[in-house]
């Protein structure tokens, strides 16, 4: 600040004036901002394929409806500085029941677009110089500063309540059917939290190339588990009757089919290793005729 500057009850009045017009502009424009951005909610919605991107851009409206609702206090309060700006000029200290007034423009000069706010901040500073110890935490700014204000320029989103209520009255207004995602649950009408983060539920695997076929029974990566109720796509497996047969994707009805490997077609003079017997051949004699034969053998 310069330090041979000084309070200009003209240059303020004027500067509250200019801000006052300047507000009104931000707020027809924004408004109508607000009811393209409702009007392509409403699209998104009746789509059924964007709901997760419909609540970003809800959210967004509804910090633009916070932020005319900013700036229709803080053009009342320009109105009012500018008529009592005789009053101010001459008072020592700032009066009591200008004080939330000059605290709340101070407070909002850096956190909304209106550079004027900047002028009225410096004017206020330089007549009344203890506004800034009224103000010099946040735990004080709650103090003097309009509560409406102080929340709605807070860096926190909106709750998911309002969120989703904003979305419902969307719906309405452009006649779609739309009902919140299951996914989203209890969580949709919280008070004391954001809107979930999106975990991409509307995001179609396999998009871009339009194959979206492996995708309803695998994600994809190595060693990812099949989906329940499916069987992985290109299995062999051997039926009843001995044949090998390819199971793609279809329906499992009973427990997890054995993968076995297809057989192995025999090579012309290939010699094969000897088979492990098995029980109940009659080429294989049984222990008690090789114990008669052991013993003739010992008498010879």
């Amino acid at each position: 600040m310069d330090l041979f500057a000084r309070f200009d009850a003209n240059k303020l009045r004027i500067k509250l004036k200019l801000a006052a017009t300047r507000i009104e502009q931000q707020k027809n424009k924004r408004t109508l901002e607000i009811v393209k951005q409702k009007r392509a909610v409403a699209e998104m919605l009746a789509g059924g394929k964007d709901e997760e991107l419909a609540r970003i851009r809800t959210e967004h409206i509804v910090v633009d409806d916070w932020q005319v609702e900013v700036l229709g206090i803080i053009g009342l309060l320009c109105n009012l500085l500018q008529e009592r700006t005789r009053l101010l000029e001459a008072s020592e200290t700032v009066p009591f029941d200008m004080q939330e007034s000059c605290c709340t423009l101070i407070y909002a000069a850096t956190r909304i677009d209106i550079p004027e706010l900047m002028d009225i901040k410096r004017q206020l500073l330089l007549k009344f110089k203890g506004l800034t110890k009224l103000m010099d935490t946040e735990e004080k700014c709650k103090e003097v500063v309009n509560e409406r204000v102080l929340v709605k320029l807070s860096v926190k989103p909106p709750n998911a309540y309002t969120v989703t209520s904003y979305m419902k009255h969307i719906a309405e207004e452009h006649n779609v059917d739309w009902a919140p995602d299951e996914s989203v649950g209890a969580q949709a009408m919280r008070f004391d939290a954001p809107m979930i983060a999106p975990v991409g539920s509307t995001v179609v695997a396999g998009g871009a190339s339009g194959i979206q076929a492996p995708y309803m029974v695998t994600d994809g990566t190595i060693a990812s588990k099949p989906k329940p109720g499916l069987v992985v796509a290109s299995q062999q497996v051997k039926g009843a009757d001995g044949e090998y047969r390819v199971l793609a994707g279809q329906p499992a009805t009973g427990p997890p089919a054995r993968v076995l490997p297809p057989p192995v077609p025999a090579l012309p003079g290939a010699v094969h290793p000897p088979q492990p017997a098995v029980a109940g051949d009659p080429s294989v004699p049984d222990f008690d005729e090789l114990s008669r034969r052991f013993e003739a053998l010992k008498k010879r």
